[in-house]
């Protein structure tokens, strides 16, 4: 996990746009990292290992 000091000192529009005392929370956070659970199903279900639909859907 990332300080907000850390954040500040990134690159994106989001941490320059507002003074050091405003905490920008607009949209999702994508300066953490994934959960790693989270990562391993995306993949799974990428690479074919995994349905994205429940099977009643996929019968359609």
């Amino acid at each position: 996990m990332f300080t907000t000091e850390e954040l500040r000192r990134r690159q994106s529009v989001k941490w320059r746009e507002f003074p050091p005392d405003v905490l920008p929370l607009r949209i999702a956070e994508m300066d953490t990292p994934l959960a790693e659970p989270v990562a391993d199903a995306l993949t799974a279900a990428v690479a074919g290992q995994g349905r994205t639909a429940p099977s009643s859907r996929l019968r359609q």
